[in-house]
């Protein structure tokens, strides 16, 4: 291979890797899935949830959580929900 050839190569594996991290960071997750990912169970995904410190939206039945709302709650961060958001700004929170 000649050293273009490498760096073609190069370019497009990186391109491949970004491009799959940022589509997976914005998928949508049930609460089996996020249960998975946290090692919790659902019924503690669905607490995070009804308590305001997971944000999800209902979808029918079921609750549809982004990946990236997940990621920054297991981190520490505040994923909350925007109900939650305004009442604690409304507190001066």
């Amino acid at each position: 291979m000649t050293s273009d050839q490498v760096s073609e190569l190069v370019r497009s594996v990186v391109a491949a890797t970004l491009s799959a991290t940022a589509s997976d960071t914005k998928r949508i997750l049930s609460t089996a899935e996020a249960a998975a990912l946290a090692s919790r169970s659902e019924d503690t995904i669905r607490d995070w949830i009804a308590q305001g410190r997971l944000r999800a939206t209902r979808r029918g039945r079921t609750w549809a959580i982004r990946r990236d709302d997940l990621d920054v709650f297991l981190a520490g961060g505040k994923a909350v929900t925007a109900k939650t958001s305004k009442l604690l700004g409304s507190l001066g929170l």
